[in-house]
């Protein structure tokens, strides 16, 4: 089956990314709404832009996201979810 999603079992520090609860909240708006970049996010949310992309650049160092280099524009960078079955 081509189309299964990727198993990964999760070590301790991705362990530690995921329990963050903004992290989560992120995660789950990428998975619900789509692509976003850090402005959406921190209006949805009501947080800053800069604790946005930090958490943002967070996920992507552990696996969870990815950029979408399709979108970006100058500094502007688009952000969806990696799909990963996490254990």
């Amino acid at each position: 089956m081509a189309d299964r999603i990727p198993r990964r079992e999760l070590d301790l520090d991705e362990l530690k990314a995921l329990a963050h609860p903004l992290r989560q909240r992120i995660l789950y708006h990428l998975a619900s709404v789509g692509p976003a970049n850090s402005t959406a996010i921190a209006k949805t949310f009501g947080e800053s832009t800069g604790s946005t992309s930090y958490h943002l650049r967070q996920l992507e160092r552990f696996g969870l996201i990815d950029e979408v280099q399709e979108r970006a524009k100058g500094r502007e960078r688009w952000w969806r979810l990696v799909p990963l079955d996490l254990r």
